[in-house]
Formats: C-alpha cells, sequence, structure tokens
C-alpha cells in the first residue's frame, strides 16, 4: 500500500524511480503513442519518445545505463548497412555536392554562434556548447569537454539548453518543408523508386528490325531497356533461345518499366491478346536469389545469360523494391532475379547463382554483433595533431562508418554486411527510439533548472543556430547544388548530424534515397563540428582577453 503521506502520484514517481527498466518501456510506448497523433498531417512519429522522455527526466526518473548509447549503435549501424550499396556510387556522384552542404550548414552554424555569442557576450564555453546542443552533435560536445577540462561544465549547460530543440527542430523542418513547398514526402519516395515492372504481350507489325537477337532490340529501339523474354511458338510462349531473331509476324512476351511500354508498343506494333496463349510459368519461371561471388558485382549485360545459361533474367528484387534486370545492372548479394528459361536451364543457373533462399532470410547474429564491436572500436580511437584535442568518430560514426564498409561488399568469406530488409528496419527503429529516450531523459533533469539560471535567451540562441543553418544549406542545395527534394533533406539531416531527423525522414518517404545522402553528407560534418568547436572557443576566449 502506498505511505499514506505521500500522494498517489509522488508515491508512483518513487516507486518508478527505482524501476528503470520498466520506465524506459513506459516512455517508449507512450512516446510513440503521443508521437503517432497528427495534426493537418504532422506528427512526431518515433521523436515523441524525445518529449515523454523529457518529461520522466523534469519528473526525476532514470533509465538503466547504456540504453542511449546502444540505441545509437544499432541505429547508425543499421543506417551504413542500408546506405552501403548504393553509398560509393552516391558519393562519386553527388559526394562532392554533400560534403560542400555539409560545410556550408556547419560554416553557418558556427558564425551564427560567434556572432550571437560576441554581441550577447556568452562565455566562450557556454556557447560552444550551445553550438554542438543546436547541431545535435555529441561528439562536438566530446571535444569542447576535451579542450576545457575541468571547467567543461559550461558547455554542458549549453549543450543541455540547446539539444532538445536541436532534435525536435531538425525533425520538425524535414517534415513541414515539404509541406510549405506542396510536396508529400511519401510520395516524393515513390517518385525516386523505378515504376512498376509491367508485362505485354506484342505482334511485331514492322520490319524495321528484322534479324535482330531479341537482346539487342532496346539499343536498336532506343528508348530505354526493355525485355523480350519469350516468342510464340504455336499456340504457347516459350522462352527465347540464343538462335532466336525479331521479324515481323511474331509475337512476343515484353517486359518493361510501366511508363515505357506505350512507346514500345508504338515502335513494335500492337498489343495481341493474351488470353489466348499458353503461358507455363510454373515450368519456365523462377526467382532465384544470387549469393556467389561469380555473379555478383558484374553487369548482368556481361554475364551473357542465354548464350551461357540458356535463361533470360527479366526483373531484380532488391530491399523491398522490384526493377527492371537492365543491361546495366549489377547484381548485388541477396537480388531475387526472375529468369524465365528452360526447367532444366533454370536449374543449371540457380547452382552457378548459388540459390539459397532461406540463406537471405536468415540474420547473421556472428556478423552483427562483430561488426558493432568493430564499429564501437573504431569509434574510440583518436584522431588528431600532437598537442590539440583529439577527435573520435564516436559511437555514432564508427559503426557507421564499419557498416557502409559491410553493405557495399555484402559477402567477404564469412562476413556478411547482409540483413534481411525487416530485421534491419526493426533494429534501426528499435535503436532510434533507445536513443531519443535516453537524450530525452537526461536533458529534461537539467532543462528547467539551467533555463531558470540563465534565461530562456540561451534556448532562443539554440533555436536560430539549429534553424538558420538549414535554411541556409536548403537554399544553396537546390539553388546552387541542384539536388533534389529527398537528396537535400537527407544531406541535412547528415549535415545537422542528425540520426532521428533521418530516421523519420526515412519513414516518411518510405524509401533509402536519403540515407545515401546522409552517409556521404555526415563524415564532413563530424569533421567540421569538431574543428568549429575548437574555433569558436578560440575566437571567443580572443575577444573575452581583448574585452
Amino acid at each position: 500500500m502506498p505511505n499514506e503521506s505521500l500522494g498517489a502520484l509522488e508515491w508512483t514517481r518513487l516507486w518508478l524511480a527505482g524501476q528503470p527498466l520498466m520506465t524506459l518501456f513506459l516512455v517508449l510506448g507512450s512516446g510513440l503513442l503521443f508521437g503517432s497523433l497528427r495534426i493537418k498531417g504532422i506528427g512526431l512519429g518515433s521523436s515523441g519518445a524525445l518529449f515523454t522522455g523529457l518529461l520522466a527526466g523534469h519528473w526525476g526518473l532514470g533509465l538503466p545505463g547504456g540504453v542511449g548509447a546502444l540505441g545509437i549503435v544499432l541505429f547508425t549501424y543499421c543506417v551504413g548497412l542500408s546506405a552501403g550499396p548504393t553509398f560509393f556510387s552516391s558519393l562519386k556522384s553527388q559526394g562532392g555536392g554533400l560534403t560542400k552542404l555539409a560545410a556550408v550548414t556547419v560554416g553557418v552554424g558556427a558564425l551564427t554562434t560567434l556572432v550571437l555569442a560576441g554581441l550577447l557576450k556568452l562565455d566562450p564555453g557556454l556557447a560552444a556548447g550551445l553550438f554542438a546542443g543546436a547541431m545535435t552533435s555529441t561528439p562536438g560536445l566530446a571535444v569542447a569537454l576535451d579542450a576545457l577540462g575541468e571547467q567543461g561544465r559550461i558547455a554542458t549547460i549549453g549543450y543541455g539548453v540547446a539539444y532538445p530543440f536541436g532534435v525536435a527542430g531538425v525533425v520538425l523542418f524535414i517534415q513541414l518543408l515539404p509541406r510549405l513547398l506542396g510536396h508529400s514526402l511519401r510520395r516524393l519516395g515513390g517518385e525516386t523508386e523505378t515504376p512498376a515492372i509491367q508485362r505485354q504481350t506484342l505482334e511485331i507489325v514492322t520490319s524495321a528490325f528484322d534479324g535482330l537477337p531479341p537482346a539487342q532490340l532496346p539499343a536498336a529501339m532506343g528508348i530505354g531497356d526493355f525485355c523480350v523474354s519469350r516468342i510464340l511458338r504455336g499456340d504457347r510462349l516459350v522462352p527465347v533461345t540464343p538462335e532466336d531473331t525479331i521479324h515481323a509476324g511474331m509475337t512476343t512476351l515484353v517486359i518493361a518499366p510501366g511508363d515505357r511500354m506505350d512507346a514500345i508498343r508504338d515502335k513494335l506494333g500492337r498489343e495481341a491478346p493474351m488470353a489466348s496463349l499458353r503461358l507455363d510459368a510454373d515450368q519456365e519461371r523462377r526467382q532465384i536469389v544470387a549469393t556467389r561471388p561469380e555473379v555478383l558485382g558484374q553487369p548482368i549485360s556481361q554475364m551473357n545469360l542465354l548464350s551461357r545459361f540458356g535463361v533470360v533474367a527479366t526483373r531484380i528484387a532488391r530491399d523491398g523494391y522490384t526493377m527492371l534486370a537492365a543491361g546495366d545492372m549489377t547484381l548485388e548479394y541477396g537480388d531475387t532475379l526472375t529468369v524465365v528459361g528452360s526447367p532444366e536451364a533454370l536449374a543449371a543457373f540457380a547452382r552457378v547463382a548459388g540459390h539459397c533462399e532461406k540463406t537471405l532470410h536468415e540474420s547473421d547474429l556472428a556478423t552483427l554483433a562483430l561488426g558493432l564491436a568493430l564499429g564501437i572500436g573504431l569509434g574510440l580511437v583518436p584522431f588528431g595533431i600532437p598537442g590539440r584535442a583529439a577527435f573520435r568518430l564516436g559511437l555514432a560514426g564508427g559503426p557507421l562508418f564499419v557498416a557502409l564498409f559491410l553493405g557495399h561488399f555484402r559477402r567477404r568469406g564469412w562476413m556478411a554486411g547482409h540483413l534481411p530488409r525487416a530485421a534491419r528496419q526493426t533494429l534501426m527503429e528499435l535503436g532510434l527510439i533507445f536513443a531519443l529516450a535516453d537524450a530525452g531523459v537526461k536533458a529534461g533533469s537539467t532543462l528547467i533548472p539551467v533555463l531558470r539560471e540563465h534565461g530562456a535567451t540561451l534556448f532562443l540562441v539554440g533555436m536560430v543556430v539549429t534553424v538558420l543553418p538549414m535554411a541556409v544549406a536548403y537554399i544553396a542545395a537546390r539553388r546552387w547544388l541542384g539536388f533534389d527534394l529527398l537528396v537535400t533533406l537527407g544531406g541535412l539531416c547528415g549535415s545537422m548530424t542528425s540520426t532521428p531527423a533521418l530516421g523519420v525522414l526515412i519513414a516518411e518517404a518510405d524509401s533509402g534515397k536519403p540515407a545515401a545522402s546522409y552517409a556521404a553528407a555526415y563524415p564532413m560534418a563530424l569533421i567540421l563540428m569538431a574543428i568549429g568547436v575548437q574555433v569558436i572557443l578560440f575566437l571567443l576566449a580572443l575577444h573575452h582577453g581583448s574585452g
């Protein structure tokens, strides 16, 4: 029974204070329910856990030790695995621009902090903490603490004031901005994916392509990739063979993106009724998972599937998305190919491809654990010039870099940089809400006392340092660098080192595209944040000394 001298609410608070594990799941559950509430389509999503965490921290509750660190590690590692397959190609095509975006974002943030701190005569350590908190950079705070030594408490205060809005501000920015511009994140995510693949029986009327092998027809027509997988013999559509050629009057089965089918039909002839034709799909079509190095890392056109195996690849399913098996596409570990051919030919190709569907859906927990350990170890390694403050990648940077390489190579020997999509998304979401809840509880315990001590001015400074860099960087990304909106938003999340905002962006857009731009911008932002903190400390110290 509760102590009669205590109210029910106070008794509950004291009891929960001794139950950190229960508190964790209460914060998570209530935060997710709060985040699911939407006003005019805007909701906090997973970031609701940050606000219930703030309330719990203000109420004097705590969470089990290490929950926040575990969350950051899990989330960034899964982001790396998701971005790995496209990271290096994205870095080659857009990486220079994304590093410029990070430089603009961090540079504007540091300059804004210097100007406001100079006008308000803020302590250099307090200003450095505000900068790190507003830019949601825990490694930046670590650099400030290392540089300030015993005076580091003042930086922690600035960080504690600015960090809550830093997290929530980036989340709200990437949600509200598309709506203000008349866009839907969900629709934008759909537009970045390959259009739905369709099939259609076409009777060839033109004789312009007579004598061409079916595989050469897309190049001859010049309207983009498509695939002729079957031709009509008698009353049956059968898989093409290496000896087949195109001629007028032939009926074919064409596989193509839906937005390209009309143009193909206009150039070839007319649609033939498929209902009157026999298609032995069960025996002549199979889904085969590519897992062997022999078929990975090379374009489909160079594999000569038809001449070597007597099969034609029509579709590729990757990370939940289905694409046309275009000739220039490179196979990655775990790709599921839809292949057409005779039963014997399909079996032969399956042996070479290493088909094992069970392997694709299994989580390699040994590699997951060792990859996380390697990433944490890398994050602890100090980098820097002797005699200056050491710079570390931290719990966010280390696992991200390791996972990027594992995700890119997918499998090397017994190391598998692959997690099933469902498992990866679950771990990513779990890590995100762990990190948010922990950050909220820690900030909530000091937020009110700090505001009472230093006033609302510091909070407003933090808001400006969060919002102004994003606004300037958005304009630079769209008008100077020419990025589309999803790449811009992903790059802003990376430039602000905001993993929570990235989680919300990926969930809202239902696209992996922002993860690649985040991963390309994040490393430069991480390095520049460490430099920016030291520049702020140095210049403000000079200013105070001269004053």
